[in-house]
């Protein structure tokens, strides 16, 4: 992959911030990178001499917003900071077997988590809103016959299913 063509946004305690993520990545396993990452995050976020581009607190009216600001060349990892407006969400998604750590830099933020079940006896699995990705990932993970019911996009912030309620309300009129 080209260096140069990585995003690198510079900002205030950038090379401090990402010297503490590269220690922490090269933690080890899967386990103990995540305590680390989680441990970094949480000084990097009380660290005065660390502070975020401005730009990444600028919302999008009408969905959240997904700035990747760096991604190491050598380790492969990403810094993505994602931006919520008043009463903004993301819908029910999976990250496909992947995993993130996630810090709250400025406000709340609330999580629900969910379980994908794939049990004996399920004989038809509905996917509804995810991205094709996801989709994708999610297939191959399960047994049962897949029907992929609505599909993301860019179009609708990624919440096709909303084209679905505004088609309820028109055939409710």
């Amino acid at each position: 992959m080209n260096a140069a063509a990585l995003p690198d946004i510079d900002f205030p305690g950038h090379d401090k911030l990402v010297h503490a993520l590269d220690q922490a990545v090269s933690a080890g396993d899967e386990h103990a990178v995540t305590s680390a990452l989680r441990n970094t995050l949480c000084r990097m976020i009380r660290d005065r001499d660390v502070s975020l581009p401005t730009c990444v607190f600028d919302p999008i009216d009408d969905h959240y917003a997904r700035r990747e600001i760096y991604r190491s060349p050598e380790l492969g990892y990403s810094v993505v900071a994602m931006t919520w407006g008043p009463g903004q969400g993301t819908p029910v998604h999976d990250h496909c077997g992947l995993w993130c750590v996630e810090g709250v830099w400025d406000g709340e933020l609330e999580i629900t988590q969910y379980e994908l079940l794939d049990r004996e006896g399920v004989e038809l699995v509905l996917l509804l809103g995810q991205c094709v990705g996801h989709d994708s990932a999610t297939m191959a993970r399960l047994h049962a016959p897949v029907v992929c019911v609505v599909a993301k996009d860019r179009v609708l912030a990624h919440n096709t299913v909303a084209a679905l309620y505004e088609l309820e309300g028109e055939s409710a009129r």
